[in-house]
């Protein structure tokens, strides 16, 4: 069945669509909108795929939208294809899908190419047969929502659902159902090691730390998307603070006024990494929220969440936690650090970077850092200072006058 540059067009009651290995496809749509299948349709053996929902003619938004199929079955290589011929000005948007079940035999059974804003309730992959990969998002899939998501079960290489490197928008899956032995999302690395697109220059301040610029030199086009995590030679590293990374950190923000934000990376053994090899440095520069059905919780990779629609808290590594506010444009993070075990407070300094204020150690205390000062507000208090014994207690605090010092017992 095709359906082609018109609007309206709606089935009605149950079907069954037998390609017979022939059809290339079940069901095929090009610039439809405001139509769909109302009841139960079953297509089984497509040639490639049981359906494909496309936009062609390059005439932007002249989309297939606004779409509604209730519940769909499909038995072949591949279920569904969302995809279109000039993805910078048309897609595959806005349509819902509700009970989607597909058995198939091929690769990317749900096949989310160029689409945005369409939504999915209960999805379900079965892979029969092969090795084939289960949900696919691409470079130009974004704000696409699935509620309650249950793959194939992952095998050697974790195809259950894979994103692309360049896939950086905000793909939503509520209910990421991983009960019956299915893999964690595939996140596609970004190779920043001997990469010709990229290079890496020694930054201004602090000890082995290189950022990340285009290979001409400049922007390298990250922001505003920040990294998800960054990989040395297949080893997750933490995500430490501008000027003061660690060995085997990394980081992200302006540093060395730039005038845009990047990646700064401190390597295990304080190299330049244009001297390692191809992929031996990696970034997750790809993104999916999603809920771990599992475990009853965010599963690693949601990592944003809104409160009071501008501020935002985020939990990096599971060691720090950040709260910044987008109407001031500022904010602040606290880390427990796991090799110091200091609690460590750091302020933002724009454009996505951040410097330390304070730290907190136990047997050393509190220790201030940059220019920041010490202010102890409320009047009349001061200083205390017991001895170790606890025996001795002595107070220093300015006088109401706040012209000079008055030492207590």
């Amino acid at each position: 069945i095709t359906i082609s540059n018109t609007a309206g067009v709606w089935f009605h009651g149950n079907a069954a669509i037998d390609c017979n290995a022939t059809a290339t496809f079940g069901l095929y749509t090009d610039r439809a909108r405001y139509g769909g299948w109302k009841g139960k349709v079953l297509i089984h053996d497509p040639a490639t795929a049981g359906m494909k929902l496309y936009a062609t003619g390059g005439v932007a938004n002249d989309n297939t939208a606004f779409m509604d199929f209730e519940n769909v079955q499909i038995v072949g290589p591949k279920g569904l294809i969302l995809d279109s011929a000039n993805p910078t000005v048309q897609n595959v948007c806005h349509c819902k899908f509700g009970r989607l079940m597909v058995n198939y035999t091929g690769d990317d059974a749900l096949d989310l190419i160029a689409c945005d804003n369409n939504a999915f309730n209960e999805v379900f992959l079965y892979r029969s047969s092969g090795a084939g990969n289960g949900l696919r998002f691409h470079a130009r899939a974004n704000n696409n929502v699935i509620n309650h998501f249950q793959g194939p079960i992952g095998i050697t290489d974790a195809k259950t659902c894979l994103v692309d490197a360049d896939c950086r928008f905000a793909n939503v899956i509520n209910s990421y159902d991983m009960l019956n032995g299915q893999a964690r999302p595939n996140f596609t690395p970004t190779s920043l090691s001997a990469s010709a697109t990229y290079k890496w220059t020694a930054s201004g301040s602090g000890t082995g730390e290189f950022y990340l610029e285009l290979a001409a030199g400049g922007d390298p086009g990250i922001y505003p998307y920040k990294p998800l995590s960054i990989i040395e030679n297949s080893v997750y590293l933490r995500e430490g603070f501008l000027g003061y990374l660690e060995a085997a950190q990394w980081g992200y923000g302006d540093n060395d006024t730039l005038g845009y934000t990047t990646i700064y990376v401190r390597l295990a053994d304080d190299a330049d990494p244009d001297s390692k090899a191809e992929d031996f440095l990696q970034a997750i520069l790809c993104d999916l929220a999603y809920t771990d059905q599992g475990q009853g919780s965010f599963g690693d990779y949601k990592r944003k969440t809104f409160l009071k629609g501008d501020m935002l808290v985020q939990a990096v590594n599971g060691e720090a936690v950040e709260f910044y506010n987008f109407n001031l444009g500022d904010g602040i993070k606290a880390l427990l650090n796991p090799v110091s075990r200091k609690f460590e407070f750091y302020s933002s300094v724009g454009g996505g970077g951040y410097l330390k204020m304070l730290d907190i150690a136990r047997g050393t205390g509190l220790r201030l850092h940059g220019y920041h000062d010490l202010r102890i507000m409320q009047g009349g208090q001061g200083i205390v200072l017991t001895n170790a014994a606890g025996t001795v207690t002595k107070r220093a605090r300015l006088n109401d006058a706040g012209n000079d010092w008055v030492f207590e017992d």
